[in-house]
């Protein structure tokens, strides 16, 4: 009986295994256009601040990508903040006029205030702020661009 069943067992695996596949003729994922959406933009006197919007779930190329995208297309943009909804842009905002907060909102800070670029000189500085999410490991350091 063991021997029937090990036999089988081994038929069964020897029938799961891919047939020799050119890797090359696998189908690629379509890769989704990320368009990241103006929340708002200030002018500082010395160049524009803006509040852009964007997936909440991407790894941290996509996001310097994001931020080389918008700078592109925002040449005089000296602060760039990637945010996940307009409900964080809010409590961003209330955060920064004083006004008291509830946990929820500085818990939404944490998660979807995903990281603010600077130009402070030459090409700029990423900061990563994200607390809780997919470049939550990344919080606290500075990417040069």
């Amino acid at each position: 009986m063991n021997k029937v069943f090990i036999l089988s067992l081994l038929v069964f695996i020897a029938a799961c295994k891919p047939e020799n596949q050119n890797p090359h003729d696998a189908k690629l994922p379509h890769k989704v256009e990320i368009k990241p959406q103006i929340l708002s933009q200030k002018d500082t006197g010395i160049g524009l601040s803006l509040m852009v919007q964007v997936p909440n779930n991407l790894a941290e190329g996509d996001y310097v990508n994001l931020v080389n995208r918008v700078l592109k297309e925002n040449p005089t943009a000296i602060n760039v903040n990637l945010v996940a909804s307009k409900s964080v842009e809010d409590a961003i905002e209330k955060m920064e006029s004083g006004t008291s907060m509830a946990k929820e909102e500085t818990d939404l800070i944490g998660s979807g205030h995903i990281l603010v670029y600077n130009k402070l000189e030459g090409n700029g500085e990423i900061w990563w702020i994200q607390q809780k999410g997919t470049v939550a490991h990344k919080q606290g350091e500075i990417t040069k661009l």
